[in-house]
């Protein structure tokens, strides 16, 4: 599921090369929970998310799987629980790397 909590924007994704050019940082959450691969929305934000919920959805209507999933996404952007600065940072080096901006 791709989400960007500065625009929305939400996505099941069910081909995980579609917004690999637009990889930013590869978020492991301390070992804890499923990881988060965040990407360059098209709106700007360097920490929109990728994180996998199946295993988590009870039925391809599971919005409580989705929820979870977006506010996890949310918490690791600015203004979140779990935000750092560090990795903000690390995803511009990486999005200047590639071009991004």
């Amino acid at each position: 599921m791709y989400y960007c909590p500065k625009c929305g924007k939400l996505e099941m994704v069910f081909d995980r090369d579609k917004y690999r050019m637009n990889g930013t940082v590869t978020n492991l959450r301390d070992g804890y929970g499923r990881h988060i691969k965040h990407y360059m929305c098209e709106c700007g934000n360097l920490l929109a998310g990728d994180m996998e919920i199946r295993g988590l959805m009870k039925d391809e209507y599971d919005y409580e799987a989705v929820d979870y999933a977006k506010s996890i996404i949310t918490d690791y952007n600015e203004g979140g629980l779990y935000f750092e600065q560090s990795l903000l940072d690390r995803a511009n080096i990486i999005a200047k790397e590639r071009g991004l901006i």
